[in-house]
Order: C-alpha cells, then structure tokens, then sequence
C-alpha cells in the first residue's frame, strides 16, 4: 500500500489529486455524488465546487472540509471519522447502512496513516461495531469497538474474527477453515463454549448484498479492538 503524503500547500487541485490517490475516478464519482466531468474540472483547476459538492468529496476521500477547500493539510486532517453502531442496529443490509445510516451513525476519529498501515484497507471500506454480548468470551468483551474492515466479496477468508449476519442476526465470531478432507467447509466459533458452534459449506458464505438472505453473509474482518481497563 501507497502512504497518501500531502504537500504542504499544493492548492485544491493538487490537494485533491494526492487525496484521490491511486482510486478511480469513476469510483470517486460513485461514491461521493459528483459528477466524473466536474471532478476532472476540479483536477485541472478550471473550476470550484459548489459547497455541497466539497463537503461530499471530502465525506469520502477522508479529509476536512476546510483543507479541501484551501488545497492544504492541516493537523486535524491526518484524522479520519469512522462510523460505528452497536451491533443490534446492524441488523439489515450493510448496503442501507453504508448508504444512509452510515450518515447519522456516530464517528470515531483515527489517524488516517495508522489505521490503513494496521488495518491493511483503504479508510472508507472500515468501519467500527459496538460489540454486545458475551459470545467471544475474555477475546471481546461487552462494550469493546471493533473497528471491521468490509470483506470485498473476493477469495476466500482467512482464519480470523469476523461480523457476520446469520437468519437469527448479526454476530461476531471465529471462522476457521477446516481441511479439504471434510469438504471444503469453515467452522464458525463462538469462543463462549456456552455458545453452540456451527460447520458451514464455503459456498454459503456471501458477500453483503440485497438478495444475501440465504447465506451467511461476511460483513468483514475484525482488525483492531478498543477497550476501557
């Protein structure tokens, strides 16, 4: 991964080319409702967007809206806002909450190097969860922010922690693969043994999706825990 290094004070197009990075532009689009056309306006400094388009841009490309707006870094721009909820909001498709609640959700701040550095994503596929419950025993307590990072629907998962929607809800639990002699299976763990674990065909885990209804849906992989002593 490429670490995004700002100038010191490149002005708005150039601010706006290092904050886009490596990404697509059609995806920048995509994802922050402007248009490709006005973006590469911006790109080639023939044009300011309206106060509407530069808080959207800077929603999703991580970074202030004042130091968009002025083409320059500032110390409260290494910080990035990650959205959470309590896993008893979670409960339907991540589609809706990346859509709409993810915009009324509460934000935690990260510094934005850090976090993509510990985590191994890009910013804006994380997010975090209030874990609730005690299915995961003294490895994630009641309480704990579980910063998660969205599984990309490719490759299979590896060993690890993750949020999943089973029919009954969403849930935080070990998945571990189990060899190819028992039929290509993954084994989900609770680490609470009050808690019943389950063995699963790979082909029924999903990727979040509106029609993921049957399927043990991967939400994404737990990265890094946040816990009062």
């Amino acid at each position: 991964m490429t670490d995004r290094k700002f100038s010191k004070a490149p002005g708005f197009p150039q601010f706006l080319r290092e904050a886009i990075g490596e990404r697509n532009i059609a995806d920048v689009a995509a994802g922050s409702g402007v248009s490709p056309t006005s973006i590469r306006t911006y790109l080639r400094g023939e044009g300011e967007p309206t106060r509407p388009a530069l808080v959207a841009l800077a929603g999703y490309l991580g970074v202030s809206v004042g130091s968009l707006a002025a083409g320059q870094a500032d110390e409260a721009a290494s910080c990035t806002p990650i959205p959470y909820l309590p896993l008893s909001c979670f409960s339907s498709s991540q589609i809706e909450f990346h859509r709409g609640r993810k915009l009324e959700a509460r934000r935690i701040l990260f510094d934005r190097e850090w976090i993509e550095k510990t985590s191994g994503a890009k910013f804006n596929d994380l997010f975090c969860l209030f874990m609730e419950g005690d299915s995961m025993g003294s490895t994630l307590r009641s309480g704990n922010y579980l910063l998660i990072a969205r599984f990309s629907g490719e490759g299979i998962p590896h060993d690890g922690i993750y949020a999943l929607r089973l029919p009954s809800g969403v849930v935080v639990r070990r998945l571990q693969s189990i060899p190819n002699g028992q039929g290509g299976k993954v084994r989900i763990i609770a680490d609470n043994n009050a808690y019943v674990s389950m063995d699963i065909p790979l082909e029924v885990l999903g990727q979040d999706c509106e029609d993921a209804t049957d399927k043990v849906v991967m939400i994404g992989r737990v990265v890094w825990v946040g816990h009062r002593l």
